[in-house]
């Protein structure tokens, strides 16, 4: 067979076939893409409701802080440092982080736009050696949770509980850092078309 034999059929068959197979990857990536920055528009005037409410609802030295991270779209991190809620060293809150964390919960029912509260206890990263502080940060954890659900007015069902102890510290350089030491609640938003707006996270 010599080259005035080939088939050109076959020849534009493939470099079609190559032509829809980078057609599609390329519409796939427009799609999660676009997809990705259309859940941070939808829920950004949301979160910043939410934001305005918690600072002026909250007392300057109760306030908690909230720096973005690389969370996923829809989700809003604030961060109370252990100072503000438990005192030095402590697992057990103190009246002002129990008046904080209470006035927070009420702010957050306010809005019917979230779904969710996940609450992390962080604490400082262990030294060589040493173990982990697994059970104060998560105590610390349950017990703000707990002020959520008992008297936040928050349903038990939308809160989430975990213990990150030294895992994720503020500050890797210096592990006695105070800010390593703090209770995070990731506030997670959905957008009220998507599903039963009337399954509100209060009561």
């Amino acid at each position: 067979m010599n080259e005035d034999d080939v088939n050109p059929y076959i020849a534009l068959a493939d470099v079609g076939l190559n032509l829809v197979l980078v057609l599609v990857f390329f519409v796939a990536a427009l799609i999660v893409v676009g997809r990705s920055g259309w859940d941070e528009v939808r829920y950004k005037d949301a979160q910043e409701r939410v934001r305005q409410a918690v600072r002026s609802g909250l007392e300057a030295g109760a306030l908690p802080s909230n720096t973005p991270r690389n969370d996923p779209p829809g989700a809003q991190r604030w961060v109370f440092t252990n100072r503000q809620l438990f005192g030095a060293d402590g697992v057990q809150l103190t009246p002002a982080g129990r008046r904080a964390l209470v006035n927070f919960a009420r702010i957050l029912c306010k809005s019917t736009e979230w779904r969710r509260l996940r609450v992390e206890g962080h604490t400082a990263p262990p030294r060589p050696g040493q173990p982990d502080q697994w059970l104060v940060s998560a105590a610390r954890a349950a017990q703000v949770a707990t002020v959520f659900t008992s008297s936040g007015g928050v349903r038990p069902y939308h809160v989430g509980v975990a213990g990150r102890a030294g895992q994720a510290p503020v500050n890797k350089a210096n592990p006695s850092d105070p800010a390593n030491e703090r209770v995070e609640v990731l506030v997670e938003y959905v957008n009220v078309t998507d599903g039963d707006t009337t399954n509100s996270p209060c009561y």
